[in-house]
C-alpha cells in the first residue's frame, strides 16, 4: 500500500513538472490543480484495476473487456466545467487504445466521473458544442 502510495505522489510530482511546458489549452490550469487531476485519474484507474487489468464494461459487446495502462499524456483539455485527461492503454493482444477521463470538480474536490475508451470523437463533438455555445 505504501508502494502504491509513494508511486502516486512520484507520478503527480512528474506529471505537474511535464505540466508547466505543457501546450496553451493546459495553460489556464495551475500546476496544482493539474497534480490534482493526476492524482484523481491515478486514483480512478487504482479502483478500478484487479490483477493489474483495468475494467470497462463495454456496453456496445455487453462484455467487460480489461486494458492496460501503457502512457499518461500531458495534456488536460479543459470543457467549460469538465476536465479530459487523456491516457494510452494496451489491449490483451498489445494494440493501442486511447483511453480518455471525465472529470469535474465538485465542492473543491476533484473527481474522474467516466472513462471514455476509444471514444476520442465524443470529446471532439463536446469541445465543438461547448465553443459554439461560448462564441
Amino acid at each position: 500500500m505504501l508502494y502504491k502510495t509513494f508511486s502516486k505522489l512520484a507520478l503527480a510530482a512528474s506529471v505537474a513538472a511535464v505540466f508547466a511546458f505543457s501546450p496553451a489549452q493546459a495553460e489556464k490550469i495551475t500546476p496544482g490543480l493539474k497534480s490534482e487531476l493526476q492524482g484523481a485519474m491515478i486514483d480512478y484507474i487504482d479502483y478500478n484495476t484487479v490483477d493489474g487489468k483495468f475494467l470497462y464494461l463495454n456496453a456496445t459487446q455487453d462484455k467487460v473487456v480489461n486494458y492496460f495502462p501503457a502512457n499518461l499524456h500531458p495534456r488536460i483539455l479543459q470543457i467549460g466545467d469538465y476536465f479530459v485527461l487523456c491516457s494510452d492503454f494496451k489491449t490483451l493482444d498489445g494494440a493501442n487504445v486511447d483511453v480518455d477521463f471525465l472529470a469535474v470538480s465538485v465542492d473543491n474536490e476533484i473527481r474522474v466521473i467516466q472513462a471514455l475508451v476509444g471514444q476520442r470523437d465524443v470529446i471532439r463533438r463536446m469541445m465543438k458544442a461547448h465553443m459554439a455555445s461560448a462564441g
